[in-house]
């Protein structure tokens, strides 16, 4: 019983290291850096094309799953 139910949550919380809970971690810092560049940019350059940027997530895995 409960071998059905595989548990995955997001952001890596410090819940999920505690519980054993396998998580998604996105890179907050990078994002964060990455988005102050990009705004910056478009301030210095408002005609600018909109940029995409696509950052890759980490399976962090543990029990749950």
């Amino acid at each position: 019983m409960g071998s059905d139910v595989k548990l995955v949550g997001y952001d890596d919380q410090s819940l999920a290291r505690d519980w054993g809970i396998t998580t998604v971690r996105q890179p907050i810092e990078l994002m964060g850096e990455k988005a102050v560049d990009m705004m910056l940019e478009r301030l210095e350059k408002p005609g600018k094309e909109v940029e995409n940027l696509c950052l890759k997530p980490e399976m962090v895995e543990r029990e749950s799953a």
